[in-house]
């Protein structure tokens, strides 16, 4: 019974820490990045020919990547956080008594 637990606390922890980490995928941010140097190209060139100028037409729209598994994988993250963290009270204060 303890080598099963011992198991499945692992592969919660596995599991958790791919999920938090795949929230900050470099990709999107790279992709965010080449749009806002495009957005600045654009921008100087409407300066130069005199346009009107509105921050809202250089702004990307921001796009929604999430879906049902990436929610899912969310809530299953922080649910496995939320755990890791009352264990980790716990055994604090079991240590403690000690």
């Amino acid at each position: 019974m303890n080598k099963i637990f011992k198991i499945i606390f692992v592969f919660l922890f596995i599991f958790f820490l791919a999920l938090y980490f795949s929230k900050y995928n470099s990709t999107l941010f790279e992709n965010e990045v080449e749009l806002t140097n495009q957005a600045i190209l654009q921008y100087e060139k409407d300066l130069k020919s005199g346009k009107t100028i509105d921050s809202k037409n250089y702004l990307p729209p921001k796009k929604n990547y999430s879906n049902r598994a990436s929610r899912l994988g969310t809530k299953a993250s922080n649910l496995v956080d939320l755990l890791f963290h009352k264990f980790l009270s716990s055994f604090k204060q079991f240590i403690s008594k000690y």
